[in-house]
């Protein structure tokens, strides 16, 4: 009886802090394992240790997040490397997303990097930074979409800076892209929420034109506002390929049509709010059952 008073409080995990997301991590698990079990999409490429892109610092020391079981509550750094980047055009796309062209004479860019992310920041000193979705590259220069908060700081910056101001960004990085098809997809599908949707329509446009499928378009977006940049987006890609088939749905909506859908064979590119982004992991067995695969990137 006495051993009830006595007995020792356990320990659910440990807290666990990233600029992907806060998570926590049990015992009996890794630092990946936690996250990716929460949803939380850090870098990695594999889970044995041989890739190297879960390589992160804690407290100076390096380690594989996919490797590494913490026993105590940690903060995850990245080592990053800062380049100067310059605005060259600033344009509005609906009323919360603005387009915003770059000059980055110093980072090596191809098209293989559009879909991945940079760290933009006006003050590479300070703490205050974002991370954007490439939605396309020319030599030198890159176009992000960015949406508009009232009280985030460096979207405001953005969308109030000149041509020629001076910003930093970082190296792309990130595994947002089409991948190796072993067979030819039937169809792509492109569900995003937000922002997501310029460059969940960049992997679409590059699906379509290696592949003669059906392309569809699904916007999860809940905001009439941001409709009217999707549909700017949506219209703007259906000249290029007038068969496109475009839906507006809610979040239940999409699930019911994953539920439904007797999709084979297809690829689904997914960007946006870490709910969609939990619904399609939850639907996977499904989506895999029926052949097809799925490119996600949480925005």
């Amino acid at each position: 009886m006495f051993g009830l008073f006595n007995r020792k409080k356990e320990k659910k995990g440990f807290n666990i802090t990233s600029r992907y997301g806060n998570f926590i991590q049990k015992e009996n698990e890794t630092v990946l394992e936690g996250a990716l079990r929460q949803n939380i999409l850090l870098p990695h490429n594999c889970r044995v240790g041989t890739c190297r892109r879960c390589e992160v610092f804690i407290n100076g020391s390096t380690v594989l997040a996919c490797q590494f079981s913490s026993d105590s509550d940690i903060t995850l750094e990245y080592n990053k490397q800062w380049h100067k980047a310059n605005i060259d055009n600033i344009t509005q796309l609906g009323d919360e997303i603005i387009k915003v062209g770059l000059f980055a004479p110093s980072i090596e860019l191809d098209e293989e990097q559009e879909g991945q992310y940079v760290d933009l920041t006006f003050d590479k000193q300070k703490n205050s930074q974002r991370k954007y979705s490439i939605v396309s590259i020319n030599e030198k220069n890159l176009i992000l979409h960015v949406k508009k908060h009232p009280y985030g700081e460096v979207s405001n910056l953005l969308a109030n800076s000149r041509h020629g101001q001076e910003i930093f960004i970082s190296q792309p990085q990130g595994e947002f892209r089409l991948p190796n098809f072993d067979t030819t997809p039937s169809t792509g599908l492109a569900i995003a929420t937000g922002s997501g949707m310029g460059v969940a329509l960049t992997l679409l446009d590059k699906l379509c034109s290696k592949y003669l499928i059906n392309p569809t378009i699904i916007s999860a977006s809940r905001k009439k506002s941001l409709g009217q940049y999707h549909d700017l987006l949506i219209s703007d890609f259906k000249q290029k390929y007038p068969i496109t088939k475009d839906y507006c749905m809610n979040i239940d909506e999409v699930n019911n049509y994953l539920k439904s859908s007797q999709e084979s064979n297809a690829t689904y590119i997914v960007c946006g709010t870490p709910e969609l982004n939990k619904l399609f992991f939850d639907n996977r067995v499904i989506i895999e059952k029926n052949r097809s695969s799925i490119v996600q990137e949480s925005f």
